[in-house]
């Protein structure tokens, strides 16, 4: 597997709550809703359009309270990738939170997907952070 899109960011809030809400896949459209629409959800598993034409599907495949989970891909795609969450607790400094994005392609696919797998992993962590009311990166957002 191939690393795509990678951040790790301080956030001011406790890992517990940082893990309630990403271990809700029914919370994924709201992290998501720039970019996606017709949302569906059945259990770990949930579907959406991106950019009003991508069909995708992704299933939680891992949850370890309080420190990581692992979404992926889900049936047919057209991109099959992995976003891991990593949680550390800094105590009261809150949650330092890491998200990777990998995927299993050549070099010639990772190098087309990365674009979109950047884009990706802003959108998710503009959109967790909105829902978790925390100031946005500014400076990040004015690159879309």
């Amino acid at each position: 597997m191939r690393t795509l899109a990678e951040e790790t960011i301080l956030l001011p809030i406790k890992v517990k709550k940082v893990y309630k809400i990403l271990s809700n896949i029914k919370n994924y459209s709201k992290f998501l809703a720039h970019n996606t629409s017709d949302w569906s959800f059945d259990g770990d598993v949930c579907s959406f359009l991106y950019d009003g034409s991508t069909p995708t599907k992704l299933k939680m495949y891992e949850r370890k309270s309080n420190e990581k989970i692992l979404i992926g891909t889900f049936g047919n795609n057209s991109v099959d990738f992995d976003m891991e969450f990593l949680m550390f607790d800094l105590e009261n400094k809150g949650t330092n939170f890491k998200m990777i994005i990998k995927a299993d392609m050549n070099p010639i696919m990772a190098s087309m997907a990365s674009s979109f797998m950047e884009e990706l992993k802003i959108d998710f962590i503009a959109g967790m952070k909105k829902v978790l009311n925390l100031p946005l990166d500014e400076e990040k957002l004015k690159k879309e």
